[in-house]
């Protein structure tokens, strides 16, 4: 019994010894496999969630040609229409007299050049008569050509597809203002509030990519067009916004609330992965491959890469993982 337990007795100070010893050499055995990362030069994809508003990008607006009553709408505020579509007909008795009468003396006087170049009395093509004919008709062309573009426009056409915002005038009412205002929902804005910090990393003309969550999760690519502020300033505080332009999809309108994650990339940037960072008292370490425990400065934080400061350089190796090793090799517990 007694040699039972003078076995039992050395083997578990070997045990303690060898626990001890490892412990010192700062070597804790990871229960899962030790992941290795290189640190280097990668695209950092930055991302926030914020809501923003969707607006009209290009907004047409439609102004008679002459005061003129409105004979008939087709396409009603809040109406999609398509390239092509009539959205009113106007009526104008005076815009269109002129344009009838302009067409009918054009009628006559091309009858009147045909008859003349068909009659076998003339021996020569350019007489003086035919000359002038042929200058007056001229003339009338160009005079013709602008009252028709005039006479067109009181039949108003969508010039892109759109949706209607405003149409200021009644069936049977006269408009020589403003009448319709039309806005472009092949391509729309996204305007959106940011936090100063959120500002600061973004620049006009960035492509960008957002997600809708408000619009089945739609990931669309966007360029931002303006960065500004609006607001009284208040505690040093601002609302600060971006303008996103981008294409539309499926039953995105003007004037609809979304709810958006905003993901952007900062191209080659000394970076390790996210993971592979440890916080210790306001500080931030990272583990080395040859079990060094090196402290560093971060830049940008992804979701999944952060930028390197200082601290380590391109090629050095680290370990990124698992979690659990990294905190006791680190905290030492």
């Amino acid at each position: 019994m007694k040699r039972i337990i003078i076995v039992f007795f050395v083997v578990f100070c070997l045990f303690l010894f060898l626990f001890i010893n490892t412990k010192k050499q700062g070597g804790i055995e990871p229960k899962e496999e030790v992941k290795y990362d290189l640190v280097k030069y990668r695209n950092i994809e930055v991302s926030f969630e914020c809501e923003g508003l969707i607006e009209a990008y290009k907004i047409y607006k439609f102004y008679p040609p002459e005061k003129s009553m409105v004979e008939k709408i087709f396409k009603y505020p809040g109406e999609v229409v398509h390239k092509g579509d009539t959205i009113a007909r106007l009526s104008n008795h005076e815009l269109e007299y002129r344009y009838e009468k302009a067409r009918y003396e054009l009628t006559e006087l091309n009858k009147n050049l045909n008859e003349i170049l068909s009659s076998g009395s003339l021996k020569n093509y350019y007489t003086k008569e035919i000359k002038e004919l042929k200058e007056e008709m001229e003339k009338k062309k160009i005079e013709f050509s602008f009252i028709k573009k005039e006479y067109e426009r009181l039949n108003i056409v969508a010039p892109f597809n759109g949706f209607v915002l405003r149409i200021n005038a009644k069936v049977g009412e006269y408009t020589e203002g403003e009448f319709l205002k039309l806005s472009n929902i092949d391509t729309l804005l996204l305007k959106v509030r940011l936090s100063i910090e959120e500002l600061l990393k973004l620049k006009v003309g960035q492509k960008i990519k957002v997600i809708f969550y408000s619009h089945n999760n739609s990931c669309l690519e966007g360029i931002v067009l303006y960065l500004n502020y609006e607001g009284e300033k208040i505690k040093e505080n601002y609302e600060f916004f971006a303008g996103i332009k981008f294409r539309r999809h499926r039953n995105m309108l003007p004037g609809s609330k979304a709810n958006v994650k905003i993901l952007y990339d900062f191209s080659n940037r000394l970076s390790i992965p996210s993971d592979a960072i440890i916080e210790k008292n306001g500080k931030y370490f990272v583990l080395l491959k040859n079990g060094e425990i090196r402290g560093i400065n971060i830049g940008l934080s992804g979701s999944q890469f952060t930028e390197v400061l200082s601290g380590v350089v391109e090629n050095d190796t680290i370990v990124s993982g698992p979690v659990d090793y990294l905190h006791k090799s680190i905290y030492g517990k």
